[in-house]
């Protein structure tokens, strides 16, 4: 298995790769962490694509997010307006959290996932842009074992996100079966 489509675009410097699985109407982004690619180690993020192409009938850009690229947001955005086929999920980790959280206040979107997205850097600015969302559309996931999930009660007062623990969990998702199942459960149910 592998995309339907690869693309590049160049983001303050740095080269972002991006693979595309075609399908319906629902567009998911999915956005590594800092130093992440498109694939996911081990492939984890195409298979994660699969799975919600599978089920959910979504189409899916990937995107890696290079470690020395502090904005990717034009380069996002230039990808979502060429390839996204309708309403707009997003699911981000870590700094592709903070990424998202981008995204979300440029473009329209259904729903996003944010996971474990380091609570601890900037909270002040990153609650404060979060706060200007319609926090229903947004869900939060932490590995008990991440660093940021202490702070998570911090997050309360951002009436109506949901917020989930990820048991036996540190900072890195391995994108399991089961846990593409309820991170897909978070973006469309």
């Amino acid at each position: 298995m592998d995309f339907d489509i690869f693309t590049e675009r160049e983001a303050v410097g740095a080269k972002t790769e991006y693979g595309i699985l075609l399908g319906g109407e629902a567009t998911v982004f999915i956005k590594a962490g800092r130093g992440g690619t498109y694939r996911g180690e081990g492939d984890k993020y195409l298979r994660f694509a699969a799975f919600l192409r599978e089920k959910y009938g979504a189409s899916v850009i990937c995107s890696g997010n290079a470690e020395a690229c502090k904005s990717s947001l034009e380069a996002d955005i230039s990808v979502l307006r060429e390839y996204a086929r309708g309403g707009l999920y997003l699911w981000g980790t870590s700094d592709g959290a903070f990424k998202c959280t981008e995204i979300a206040c440029a473009l329209p979107f259904e729903k996003m996932v944010l996971v474990n997205m380091p609570l601890m850097i900037n909270f002040h600015k990153t609650k404060a842009r979060l706060a200007a969302l319609d926090a229903s559309r947004i869900a939060f996931a932490y590995g008990e074992a991440d660093p940021s999930f202490k702070y998570v009660p911090f997050l309360r007062s951002l009436e109506g996100a949901k917020s989930i623990t990820l048991e036996k969990t540190g900072h890195v998702t391995a994108c399991k079966p089961e846990e593409c199942a309820l991170f897909a459960r978070l973006l469309f149910e």
